[in-house]
């Protein structure tokens, strides 16, 4: 989607980057972060994607047929009741899950936002650059969380574009994983698979793009239920979790990039556009109509946030408010490179 900012944007205030933590009750932060915590599980290369093909064919779930999409992507398609998702211990015996939105009993809690959508040159296989949300729930040795949102993030997707990944973990990252590379989410879509090249990208100074996102709690299965524009990809049973199997503590958005030789010698990547927010619409990468779900499935904009940058001399925040059509928003990103904290 392709579109402009309305006339009022051009007299968006700049608000100074706050960093609040309400461990308390719910709380909603505008963060970056750059660094990240993953177990060898959430790291596909290619041998070990081979090896995953050869475990699905092991466990008896050929591909009932493999597809090819835009530029040349080919996925396996596999029976809907036999994927991998199935094979967690908590999901024996499950059901497939379907989203309906006449509920009218129960609490939702989730997020909703647009995301800016850049391709940022990730020069290390090893390292990444995203952009996504978090529901998380619980301390961090314990924590639930599911994410989703676009990564340039060539060992897992074996390329330098950016794609569509969702992500999960019920212990602080030492379990869990990416996109479908291990038993959780279960994906119901036919058309929109985890892992898609997204096209086109922002251009610097020339057309911008985004990628529309929802997660919501869903009242009566407990189920985490995952929406890219208009299509439900799918779910995360709520068997998965323990505190975030019936609402989310925290809703953060914002970016995050990693390299494994984090130090002083080394070059950091870049962050969405590789420019810092200062520099405004069109040149630096946003995040617009950040809503949260309440009681009712309810969405309403996002109350009163704080942003964090991690390594200022690098990366950098500014939440710009509500803006008229746009609703709450904030700029954030910039260029990487040898990073001082």
């Amino acid at each position: 989607m392709s579109f402009h900012p309305s006339s009022s944007s051009s007299c968006m205030a700049n608000r100074n980057p706050i960093v609040t933590v309400l461990l308390q009750k719910p709380i909603l932060v505008v963060w970056l972060v750059t660094w990240a915590v993953f177990s060898e599980a959430m790291i596909v290369s290619k041998e070990e994607y081979l090896e995953l093909k050869r475990h699905l064919k092991f466990l008896n779930k050929p591909a009932v047929k493999s597809i090819k999409i835009d530029y040349g992507d080919i996925f396996d398609c596999v029976d809907i009741n036999k994927q991998l998702s199935f094979d967690h211990p908590a999901l024996k015996n499950h059901t497939i899950q379907w989203a309906e939105d006449n509920t009218e009993d129960g609490t939702f809690y989730g997020t909703k936002v647009a995301i800016n959508l850049w391709e940022p040159i990730v020069p290390n296989n090893s390292e990444f650059s995203l952009a996504q949300f978090w529901l998380t729930s619980g301390p961090y040795e314990h924590l639930n969380s599911i994410e989703a949102g676009w990564s340039v993030y060539p060992r897992l997707f074996l390329d330098n574009h950016v794609r569509l990944f969702a992500l999960w973990t019920a212990d602080g990252y030492r379990s869990g994983c990416f996109n479908l590379n291990c038993p959780g989410f279960v994906q119901v879509s036919e058309k929109v698979p985890l892992g898609k090249r997204l096209t086109p990208a922002s251009a610097y100074g020339g057309e911008q793009y985004e990628i529309r996102l929802l997660a919501f709690l869903d009242p009566v299965s407990k189920n985490w239920w995952l929406v890219y524009g208009d299509e439900i990809l799918g779910y995360w049973p709520h068997t998965l979790f323990n505190s975030l199997s019936t609402k989310a503590d925290r809703v953060q958005w914002g970016g995050e990039v990693f390299n494994p030789n984090e130090g002083i010698d080394q070059d950091m990547p870049p962050m969405c556009s590789g420019h810092f927010p200062e520099e405004g619409y069109g040149k630096a990468c946003f995040m617009r109509k950040m809503q949260i779900v309440k009681e009712g499935n309810i969405l309403v904009d996002a109350p009163k946030t704080s942003t964090y940058a991690d390594v200022s001399s690098c990366y950098n925040a500014i939440d710009k408010g509500r803006l008229d059509d746009w609703g709450r928003t904030f700029f954030f990103g910039g260029p990487g490179g040898k990073c001082i904290k």
